[in-house]
């Protein structure tokens, strides 16, 4: 617990170059972001679990990867509010997303581009508009969701969010902070698939039958089987993604880096980065870099590794996860 205050207290030691900056950054902003309205958006679809937002004392966002959903993290969420209930005695709400382009958020009419900035400006509209009373103290972010919510964070600092709330804590869950490299990955291997398959499908075996020809593993095809949905013209099978946006997104993702977020986060932010020990998403040079950047964030960044977990560590280990948050989850203001 001392350790842990002594991390929180060298978060709220701003040096007069980063107030300088922020100040700066306050004056200097283009019009149009420090009139930033979350009138001009339609709400990210959600849910909450845990503690209704009525009866909770906490919140917390959780922000899922590219072609995920809100409610891949529904188990996970639901065990993380019952155990910061009975461990810490304090109703959490855990409130899982749809960004843009996915689940139930992804008929909606938001505005363009479809890149982080965008998809973190949707969730500064979501607070004004339906937490202003309750902000969330702590933001999750895996994957893509992880980089918006470092996004969401350079809005913050930039000043881009005037009288904005900002969270205490930010977790990243094996995301990398820096630009892609050119190579092809699985990822642009499953987009490239599945921009083949013909709408509506008759069934998911028709896309399971689809992606196995191609080679693609048994539990890939099942997860990309459950971003199937009843098709809107009523026969069939649909994404439950717009695949144009989320291949923009995917675009920003790897165009995108966030490493002086990490290095100087927002007064009063820490910042914990969660790296798979089994994820094939990290370069020795990705790794000796986080290890500079928290030597440079002055106690307000933390580095973990979380064992016997690959990318999707939430299903691989989630209760070495569940751990390790309960953990380090902020204390009682």
């Amino acid at each position: 617990m001392q350790r842990q205050s002594l991390h929180r207290a060298g978060c709220w030691l701003a040096d007069f170059e980063q107030s300088a900056l922020q100040f700066l950054s306050l004056q200097c902003c283009p019009a149009g972001l420090r009139q930033f309205s979350s009138q001009q958006r339609p709400l990210l679809s959600y849910e909450v679990c845990g503690a209704d937002t009525h009866n909770a004392s906490h919140s917390a966002f959780v922000a899922h990867g590219l072609l995920g959903l809100g409610r891949n993290w529904r188990s996970f969420c639901k065990r993380l509010a019952a155990r910061l209930h009975e461990e810490q005695d304090r109703n959490w709400s855990i409130i899982p997303l749809d960004l843009r382009n996915h689940g139930k958020s992804a008929r909606l009419d938001l505005p363009k581009p479809d890149n982080l900035r965008e998809a973190a400006l949707d969730i500064a509209s979501l607070v004004q508009q339906r937490f202003q009373s309750r902000p969330p103290e702590v933001i999750v972010g895996h994957s893509m969701g992880g980089k918006t919510v470092l996004a969401y964070l350079k809005l913050l600092k930039e000043g881009a969010l005037p009288s904005h709330p900002q969270p205490r804590q930010v977790w990243v869950l094996d995301s990398g902070l820096g630009k892609s490299s050119s190579k092809v990955t699985d990822v642009d291997r499953v987009l490239e698939e599945i921009s083949e398959v013909q709408l509506p499908l008759a069934s998911r075996e028709a896309l399971y039958d689809h992606m196995e020809k191609s080679g693609f593993s048994l539990g890939l095809r099942q997860w990309m089987g459950s971003n199937l949905v009843p098709a809107r013209g009523g026969q069939g099978l649909e994404w439950a993604f717009d695949l144009e946006g989320a291949k923009s997104m995917y675009r920003s993702y790897q165009e995108s880096a966030f490493w002086d977020v990490v290095r100087h986060p927002p007064k009063g932010v820490f910042i914990h980065i969660v790296r798979a020990e089994q994820s094939d998403r990290w370069t020795e040079k990705a790794i000796a870099d986080l290890e500079d950047a928290q030597k440079e964030a002055q106690g307000c960044l933390k580095l973990h590794v979380l064992p016997n977990a690959g990318h999707w560590l939430h299903a691989d280990n989630p209760q070495g996860l569940l751990d390790m948050m309960i953990e380090h989850f902020p204390p009682a203001a």
